[in-house]
């Protein structure tokens, strides 16, 4: 028996996905400032005694939360082949039907899609810089190796993430 969603049930069954996404981020970037807080801490004797595991470890964390960070504020969409679309914040905000919503929240809307990047001008893509780093990071660090920001950028991706 499946059970056909409504409108409403399909719009909260995708916000409910971009907030798992925004959790999981949240939760391992709490674990990775824990980490590495202990670092500086009492826990400093602790973590020595098995540092390749607790380096790792503590990598991880960043990883995933940039990881889930970026699915969230991604961009990518495919026109010809919507059953490969990729599902992010933009898209369920472009999805928002805008016929429902009154004159506020038709202007928060497109406030949210200004700053989701929706729009840009020629010289800069990016309204937000803290969107366009993140995305700079998922493009040239997480997807694929640009190996000229690894060189410059890599070691202060995390000192970055944790201001």
């Amino acid at each position: 028996m499946s059970i056909k969603l409504s409108k409403t049930g399909k719009m909260i069954r995708k916000f409910k996905w971009v907030a798992d996404d925004l959790a999981i981020a949240n939760t391992s970037f709490y674990f990775y400032k824990k980490l590495f807080d202990a670092k500086k801490r009492g826990f400093r004797r602790e973590l020595h005694k098995s540092p390749v595991f607790w380096g790792y470890t503590e990598r991880a964390h960043l990883i995933v939360s940039l990881t889930y960070l970026c699915r969230v504020f991604d961009t990518f969409r495919d026109k010809k082949q919507k059953d490969r679309d990729a599902f992010h914040l933009l898209r369920l905000v472009e999805e928002i039907d805008e016929s429902k919503l009154s004159d506020s929240e038709k202007r928060q809307r497109q406030t949210d899609l200004d700053f989701l990047q929706i729009k840009g001008t020629k010289l800069n893509k990016c309204q937000n810089p803290k969107v366009a780093k993140l995305r700079k990071w998922r493009n040239n660090l997480l997807s694929h190796s640009n190996e000229g920001l690894i060189r410059s950028e890599e070691r202060r991706v995390g000192k970055e993430c944790r201001s």
